[in-house]
């Protein structure tokens, strides 16, 4: 494959290792292993599927008489012997139960038995990686995926500046640049997408992709954010009423209703989901003709807000295109809200998605993943 099919089957493999490492308890943990994502992750390696007995292994793919192989289940023990001694361990008959010295290899694997659940995990992970070639040129880089970007050479790339005070109040220049050409920039352009939003932006640019998204009927997030005092309200209600979601902060809640004459309750019966957040104090989602009220997930140290409602937004988009329910993808976006605030600057905090859902397990006593 070349450079880019490589790469991205790079980044697939490290997402499904994600999600099986979310999934992975400790010993005697009633967690469930997600096996769906392990098979998936499995046919990314070096290692062939054979059915024996009532086991799920996975062989590694050699002429040699012993092999590594894997037993997909809750352990995830990955051995280095033959299959009939697996089969044996691991389900064994009978007749050969009768045995003393299969009761001692069955009592006592660790001869043959080289890791388990993470560290097996982990083994898959790097094997499965290690077979793609991910070196590259300048002509491969060229290739990669550029549909959606456009350059100018005459404009600078927007700028924004956030001036935060002690009370974590916030004053914004802005310099749009070659934002003001985002209209250029057409929905139809990209292929396949699955879910959309539309954040401040070139006023013109904000107008042409609602109507391009609600044209193809590709679901989206209408965010107007600091773009809101660009429209007037009977252009705000259009935008709205295109929209499958909106999202907003309670300051914005309060110049959206007022800019459209409309009750933020009504603004919800319009869209499917209006999610309102309100900082210190939470944040509501208004779904179905119901209320969900988040509470504010508790930082490590509130250092810097400046992000935190991009991060929040982040975790409503991946819980919107994983099909999550409501409470459960608010309660993801908070999750993310709290870390981000305990760094300085819009982009410099570290996710991982076992640090993710141990805070949210730790504040909402249920896993995540």
């Amino acid at each position: 494959m070349a450079f880019r099919e490589n790469l991205l089957q790079k980044i697939r493999i490290d997402q499904l290792a994600g999600r099986v490492l979310a999934t992975i308890g400790a010993l005697g943990s009633e967690v469930k292993l997600d096996k769906e994502a392990m098979r998936q992750l499995l046919s990314l390696s070096p290692y062939s599927p054979q059915r024996v007995r009532d086991l799920d292994l996975y062989v590694e793919e050699t002429d040699a008489p012993v092999k590594k192989i894997l037993v997909l289940d809750n352990e995830l023990p990955i051995y280095r012997t033959t299959v009939a001694d697996v089969a044996m361990r691991k389900s064994p008959t009978v007749g050969e139960m009768a045995k003393i010295w299969n009761i001692i290899k069955i009592l006592r694997d660790s001869d043959v038995k080289i890791s388990r659940k993470a560290d097996s995990l982990k083994a898959v992970q790097d094997e499965s990686i290690a077979r793609l070639d991910l070196s590259f040129n300048a002509e491969d880089i060229n290739d990669i995926r550029r549909d959606g970007i456009r350059i100018f050479g005459d404009v600078r790339t927007a700028q924004g500046f956030v001036t935060t005070d002690l009370d974590d109040n916030q004053i914004t220049a802005f310099h749009p640049g070659a934002m003001n050409a985002s209209h250029e920039n057409r929905v139809g352009d990209v292929a396949d997408i699955a879910l959309g939003i539309v954040a401040p932006d070139g006023r013109d640019g904000m107008r042409a992709h609602v109507e391009q998204f609600a044209q193809a009927g590709i679901p989206f997030v209408f965010d107007p954010g600091q773009g809101l005092p660009l429209f007037s309200g009977p252009e705000l209600i259009a935008m709205i009423d295109a929209a499958t979601f909106v999202a907003v902060n309670d300051y914005e809640g309060r110049l959206l209703a007022e800019r459209t004459g409309l009750a933020l309750e009504a603004i919800a019966q319009r869209v499917d989901a209006l999610i309102v957040t309100m900082g210190g104090e939470g944040a509501r989602i208004h779904a179905g003709g119901a209320t969900i009220e988040l509470p504010v997930v508790p930082a490590a140290a509130v250092v810097d807000p400046t992000g935190c409602g991009d991060a929040f937004r982040a975790g409503l988009l991946y819980g919107i295109v994983q099909g999550w329910d409501w409470e459960r993808t608010g309660r993801l976006a908070a999750t993310l809200g709290s870390i981000k605030i305990a760094s300085r600057g819009g982009q410099n905090h570290t996710l991982s998605r076992d640090r993710v859902a141990s805070l949210h397990y730790e504040v909402f006593n249920a896993y995540l993943w």
